[in-house]
């Protein structure tokens, strides 16, 4: 199961699934590294 949690220190959600943690920034700026966890985290969903 999914996890979104508000992270205000860092303005970003942080989407935690089976330990992975994947952090979006509100501005736009996405981390290659946090893209690959995302992805992960959707196959895990899916």
């Amino acid at each position: 199961m999914a996890i979104l949690r508000h992270d205000l220190e860092f303005f970003s959600l942080c989407l935690d699934t089976d330990g992975v943690e994947a952090f979006l920034r509100l501005d736009g700026d996405i981390d290659v590294d946090c893209v690959e966890a995302l992805n992960d985290a959707v196959g895990h969903l899916t």
